[in-house]
């Protein structure tokens, strides 16, 4: 009986959630069969709590008070299948580039364009992956904005913070209840706004500086709930433009009024 090769791969772009299951893939296996089609294998180890309820605590609990249940789940594919689902994947993984080149920063998008792609991803923080959104407001923010915004999530500026860190204390901060920021991240108690790109205002200083204010509505009523200023500044290596600093002018009962730029409130710092 002749030996089967054996190839291991993995595919990207397919993700598993499950606040249920714990588990991981042991093993993705193809073997190319004597026939025309190919073998599929995934072994798939799953963690279950043991019911035990004299277990020791958790500090002081073993592997073994955990049973793992390994599950084969096989199947078929044709060759012409195992093409397609390469070629599937080879083009979500185009697609997932080229909205990431295209976000901020992006020397091609203008002071408006790019003020538009922030608040886009802010508002579905966790689109594509958890946390992107203000992953992206960092990337696209200069040295002083980012020393600000980390200040403001309790990090002192000379501290080394991991980016992914940063995010997800900013994501939370915004999102804490009775917030008048919540709106930006969509949280639960905030209004659904839209941006009124009608009345977006643009004056650049010709100097790599640039001031862009816009309007945020009520979805249902049209009604104005905050004016932000954006204040951007050009990068010296690839001229894309990058956040100094947000100002805020609340029109909302519940928070601060705002009567002219004397009174506009900064976002952090």
């Amino acid at each position: 009986m002749r030996n089967i090769p054996t190839v291991r791969c993995f595919v990207t772009g397919a993700v598993l959630f499950s606040n249920q299951l714990l588990g991981s893939i042991a093993a993705f296996t193809v073997a190319p069969s004597p026939s025309s089609w190919t073998v599929v294998g995934v072994r798939v180890s799953t963690t279950r709590p043991s019911l035990d309820s004299t277990r020791p605590p958790l500090s002081q609990r073993t592997p073994a008070s955990s049973t793992r249940t390994p599950t084969r789940i096989w199947s078929t594919l044709g060759s012409s299948d195992m093409e397609l689902l390469h070629q599937r994947v080879r083009d979500m993984r185009i697609s997932v580039l080229e909205d990431e080149m295209a976000r901020p920063p992006n020397a091609e998008l203008s002071p408006t364009e790019f003020v538009r792609a922030i608040l886009m991803a802010l508002k579905c923080p966790d689109d594509p992956v958890p946390d992107s959104g203000l992953r992206m407001l960092l990337r696209a923010s200069t040295k002083n904005w980012r020393s600000q915004v980390y200040q403001a999530i309790g990090a002192s500026p000379s501290a080394v913070v991991e980016e992914d860190v940063a995010a997800s204390a900013l994501g939370a901060a915004l999102a804490r209840p009775k917030n008048q920021f919540g709106i930006l991240v969509g949280a639960e108690d905030s209004e659904d706004y839209y941006l009124d790109i009608t009345s977006m205002n643009e004056l650049d200083f010709q100097d790599g500086s640039c001031w862009v204010d816009c309007r945020l509505r009520q979805k249902d009523t049209d009604q104005l709930l905050a004016v932000l200023g954006w204040e951007l500044e050009q990068r010296l290596s690839d001229k894309a433009w990058v956040v100094d600093g947000i100002q805020w002018q609340d029109f909302r009962d519940d928070f601060r009024p705002g009567i002219g730029r004397e009174e506009w409130m900064r976002v952090c710092g």
